[in-house]
């Protein structure tokens, strides 16, 4: 499968993902969040 065809096929989803990590707080200069979002990267 080509990459640009994966992405049509599984835009809504990666999508979604995106917004999932945007709304996730974190200040890596504060160290706040960080392991958080590590996990979540994870699980993405």
């Amino acid at each position: 499968m080509q990459v640009l065809q994966y992405v049509d096929i599984n835009m809504k989803e990666l999508i979604s993902d995106l917004q999932t990590l945007i709304r996730q707080p974190s200040v890596s200069a504060k160290n706040e969040g960080l392991e958080e979002c590590a996990r979540l990267v994870g699980k993405i």
